[in-house]
């Protein structure tokens, strides 16, 4: 098993690559990130339910943001950027209430 892989639900690839998969800007922006310095934690500790949300918004071409956590840490994918404006990309895993 490679280091951006775990083992999710019933088997599922839980991979970056495939989380990230369509992605486009924001997917390999996702990729690269150091996760385990956010409040967010390792993408391998993500629970597969979020995992799930974040591959179907990269994926979307409508401009999607979700906040997730207590911390309200902000995930968009590349229809968002421009609603971002200035603050993309360190929007990116940022919190959305100070954002």
């Amino acid at each position: 098993m490679s280091e951006n892989q775990s083992i999710g639900q019933k088997g599922k690839d839980t991979t970056t690559d495939t989380i990230f998969h369509d992605g486009g800007e924001m997917g390999e922006r996702l990729r690269l990130m150091d996760w385990s310095k956010n409040p967010l934690g390792p993408i391998e500790l993500w629970p597969q339910r979020f995992k799930t949300t974040v591959s179907l918004c990269l994926s979307s071409n409508f401009p999607i943001c979700i906040v997730w956590g207590p911390e309200h840490i902000q995930i968009y994918n590349d229809g968002y950027i421009p609603i971002c404006g200035a603050l993309h990309p360190k929007a990116l895993g940022m919190d959305f209430t100070k954002c």
